[in-house]
């Protein structure tokens, strides 16, 4: 599947890469919210993986303009940020997003609970 991953920090991207790598995705990296936009509309991934807080535009504010842009509106987006405070959570549902992992993350539990997560976006199928 191809997974488009908008975060601002290189190290947090190569740290997805490393377990989604090895799980066979095609990978597609932006560092901000306005680069992930288009490569979202060039690459049409099956999955969003959007960090929360990135300066410039938000991944809140980024997930809200995915979801008015006719071409990009349904891809699935799974928001993976610092912030789990309980405002923050129903903010990122309030601006679009399907699901929430709270950073930091386990290496050997991320897959699963994305798989999970997934699953109960697009129904049973795996990622």
């Amino acid at each position: 599947m191809k997974i488009l991953i908008i975060d601002d920090e290189a190290i947090f991207r190569m740290m997805i890469e490393s377990f989604l790598d090895r799980e066979g995705h095609d990978l597609v990296f932006a560092e901000n919210g306005e680069e992930g936009i288009k490569k979202a509309r060039v690459h049409q991934p099956g999955l969003i993986l959007l960090d929360g807080k990135m300066p410039g535009i938000s991944g809140f504010r980024t997930c809200m303009l995915i979801r008015k842009d006719t071409k990009i509106k349904n891809i699935p987006i799974i928001m993976l940020t610092a912030l789990d405070k309980v405002g923050d959570v129903e903010d990122a549902f309030k601006a679009g997003a399907d699901e929430y992992i709270a950073k930091p993350i386990e290496a050997n539990t991320f897959v699963s609970i994305l798989n999970r997560k997934y699953k109960r976006i697009v129904g049973n199928r795996p990622i």
